[in-house]
């Protein structure tokens, strides 16, 4: 049976890469089928048929069936965020490829996500995709074990990934918890709005376990030390898992944001998305796709109006 594999790059967020993706996605083509060959596409918009529902839709599809994901993370982006994300709460195999050299930075959350087994990151250089993409799959091809055992045993070395489906139907707590998601590593341009719907939501609904995302600094320290990307991959990944509700901030392209939104899709949490309108923007597919006016809200709005848009979810 021929190996199934989804390609992650940069749609909306920016097209810079498009080139790379295209021979990245070439070379994936010697390892089996690349189910998302139109992200290496020039034209792509014009090519693209689907509205953003059909496009959330049928790449989920993909991503339930695919035996690998490849994402190439080093332009940020909001989708590929959140299809890593889902993708990690699926328990699928994973594979970053992130340039230092761009001078780019890559969101702490996904680099903490690396556990050198079922989610790993590479930085590179971009000569050498083609020499990792053959050691990675090699590897996986010389892994002879049986599936279930396989899935088992990536649960168990996985950050609560295995109580997601135990704890999201859970008795509600009386007591309401936020998780709050705004961009970091992907630019402070909306810091100030953040930080006025963190008062809002602290003030008229409950605890915001994330409050550090509105400060002026972010960054988490603990006895003076800053805390390591892994530590915080496995603090925010517990807050979010005692969460009643998500609100996300997404004008911002955020690759972090968009993981947290796709774990918190696995964790069946309850999820409002903000987002702002502008010229020669566009948000996600993947997130505003995902909106079925229930548990997955995506709202286009003002500054001047977060405090409606607040109580209208909250109430």
């Amino acid at each position: 049976m021929s190996r199934k594999i989804y390609f992650c790059g940069s749609i909306r967020g920016g097209r810079q890469d498009v080139g790379l993706y295209a021979k990245i996605i070439k070379t994936l083509g010697s390892y089996g089928q690349v189910l998302t060959e139109h992200v290496g596409d020039d034209d792509l918009d014009k090519n693209e048929d689907l509205d953003d529902k059909g496009i959330h839709d049928r790449d989920v599809e993909w991503l339930q069936g695919c035996d690998a994901v490849v994402a190439e993370v080093t332009q940020p982006s909001m989708g590929v965020g959140y299809e890593l994300g889902r993708a990690r709460a699926m328990g699928k195999k994973i594979l970053c490829l992130f340039r230092p050299d761009t001078g780019k930075l890559l969101s702490g959350l996904v680099n903490g996500a690396d556990n050198g087994e079922s989610f790993a990151i590479k930085n590179y250089k971009e000569e050498e995709y083609p020499g990792i993409l053959k050691e990675y799959f090699d590897q996986l091809s010389k892994e002879n074990v049986d599936e279930p055992v396989a899935a088992k045993k990536m649960k168990m070395t996985d950050d609560g990934a295995d109580k997601e489906s135990q704890d999201t139907e859970s008795s509600p707590s009386k007591e309401r918890k936020v998780y709050f998601c705004g961009s970091i590593t992907g630019g402070r341009q909306d810091a100030s709005i953040y930080s006025k719907i963190v008062e809002e939501i602290k003030t008229s609904y409950g605890q915001v376990l994330t409050e550090n995302v509105a400060k002026e600094d972010p960054i988490i320290a603990v006895n003076g030390q800053k805390v390591s990307d892994k530590e915080i991959h496995e603090m925010d990944m517990k807050w979010l898992q005692s969460s009643t509700d998500v609100v996300a901030e997404v004008t911002q392209v955020s690759t972090g944001v968009g993981y947290e939104i796709g774990r918190a899709v696995g964790m069946n949490k309850r999820i409002l998305c903000l987002y702002r309108s502008r010229d020669n923007s566009r948000i996600s597919a993947m997130i505003s796709g995902a909106h079925n006016g229930t548990s997955f809200i995506v709202k286009d709005y003002k500054v001047e109006e977060y405090v409606a848009v607040l109580k209208e979810f909250f109430q």
